[in-house]
């Protein structure tokens, strides 16, 4: 079966502006992760579809320092390791994140990535990727501070009345990619949290909002 180039990106162009739309009107499209403002200096946190893509093996890594004049400023190293292989056309990778915000809130992900490349014409590939593994949160109870523990005059003198709450809570994670690929662009999107885990540090329940990228 031959494959039309061109029709075929003028396709998956107009799909993708129909998936970002609706994305953007959707409340749940909320971003729960630090966001690279390169995405290319580390295209495997980018979308998994990345996977594979390398000429060879490869290890990108991504460090944030936000806010440095703060006591305690926002941080997050960001490492991906690519591992192309040939005979299954596609390749699998490895994401590490470390994440503080603060001196409150670590957050670390430890993941697995997959993606399988398809050519369609001379130039043109579509790839299909998958992640899956588990995140960590840990909170640092003795930095928060609540309303409770103030006193009109005196300040925070009080101990907090509120209780329930967890230190440390690890949950699985999963996410999904696609990229068209071709000499002069990618097009793709990619779909975080798919799982929507239950990563708040009260006991109650609260799903972790789906992230969406483009």
């Amino acid at each position: 079966m031959l494959f039309n180039s061109s029709s075929l990106v003028d396709s998956f162009k107009k799909a993708s502006s129909v998936f970002v739309i609706i994305f953007f009107s959707l409340k749940s499209s909320l971003a729960q992760d630090p966001l690279l403002l390169n995405g290319y200096s580390n295209p495997i946190a980018l979308n998994p579809a990345f996977t594979g893509g390398s000429e060879g093996n490869a290890i990108y890594t991504t460090y944030r320092h936000q806010w440095p004049k703060m006591a305690s400023p926002y941080r997050t190293l960001l490492t991906t390791a690519d591992i192309p292989l040939d005979k299954i056309n596609g390749g699998f990778g490895l994401l590490f994140e470390d994440d503080r915000s603060g001196d409150a809130i670590t957050k670390n992900s430890y993941l697995l990535t997959y993606a399988y490349s398809l050519n369609v014409g001379e130039s043109v590939s579509i790839r299909g990727g998958l992640k899956a593994g588990i995140k960590r949160s840990k909170l640092d109870l003795s930095k928060l501070t609540y309303g409770d523990m103030i006193d009109p005059r005196r300040g925070f003198i009080y101990e907090t009345q509120i209780t329930g709450m967890n230190s440390s809570i690890t949950y699985p994670d999963f996410g999904t990619g696609f990229l068209l690929s071709t000499k002069k662009l990618d097009l793709g999107f990619s779909l975080d949290h798919v799982n929507r885990a239950n990563n708040i540090f009260r006991i109650n329940k609260k799903m972790l909002c789906l992230r969406t990228g483009q």
